[in-house]
C-alpha cells in the first residue's frame, strides 16, 4: 500500500508484485520511477478507489497519482491491472500488457512518452476510458495484437513526430 502520507516515493530498483500480491496506490502519491520498472504478476490499483477526477488539457490538479521517469510499467500472465486518476509522464515506454492479463485505465492522462504508449498481446480485457495521451513524440500510441475484448471511448489524443519524421501516431490492431 503506497500512502500519500510517505509520498514522494523514489524507487532505487525494480518493482515485482507476486501473483499472490496486491499493491493499492492512494491518491495524491508521486512515484519517481528513477528510469526503473514495475512488473504486476498479481494486482494493482491506482486511485480507483476514489472519485474520478476530470482531467483538463493542462491543468494539474493533486487529487491525481504521478507516475513519471521510468523505463515502463508491464502486466505480466495474468496480473490485473487498473489505473484511475493517474498521471504517466517522462517513461521510455507506458504500459505494456501481455497474456491473460486485465487492464482498465480510466481518467487518466499519458504525456512524454518516447516509444509505444500502450502495448497489448493476447490480453484478455482492454478498457480504455476517459484518457488524454499528449506530447508523444516519435511513438504510437497503441500497439495491439491478438486481442479480443477492446474498449477505447471518451479518449483525447494530441501527438506528433519529430521535425524529421512526417509518420503519423497510429493505434496499430494485428488480429484482434
Amino acid at each position: 500500500h503506497l500512502s500519500s502520507i510517505q509520498s514522494p516515493y523514489i524507487l532505487t530498483g525494480d518493482i515485482l508484485i507476486e501473483s499472490t500480491s496486491s499493491l493499492t496506490i492512494e491518491n495524491n502519491v508521486s512515484i519517481n520511477l528513477n528510469s526503473y520498472q514495475i512488473e504486476i504478476y498479481g494486482n494493482i490499483s491506482s486511485g480507483c478507489d476514489y472519485p474520478l477526477n476530470i482531467i483538463e488539457r493542462g491543468h494539474d490538479d493533486l487529487n491525481f497519482i504521478y507516475i513519471y521517469n521510468g523505463k515502463e510499467i508491464e502486466i505480466k500472465e495474468g496480473g490485473f491491472a487498473q489505473f484511475c486518476n493517474t498521471k504517466f509522464e517522462f517513461m521510455t515506454y507506458g504500459i505494456i500488457a501481455e497474456v491473460g492479463d486485465i487492464l482498465n485505465i480510466d481518467h487518466c492522462s499519458f504525456n512524454f512518452i518516447q516509444n509505444d504508449v500502450l502495448q497489448f498481446y493476447e490480453v484478455l480485457q482492454i478498457s480504455v476510458t476517459n484518457s488524454i495521451f499528449t506530447n508523444i513524440t516519435n511513438a504510437d500510441i497503441a500497439s495491439i495484437e491478438n486481442n479480443n475484448n477492446i474498449l477505447f471511448d471518451n479518449c483525447y489524443f494530441n501527438t506528433f513526430k519529430s521535425l524529421f519524421d512526417n509518420t503519423p501516431n497510429y493505434i496499430t490492431i494485428i488480429n484482434s
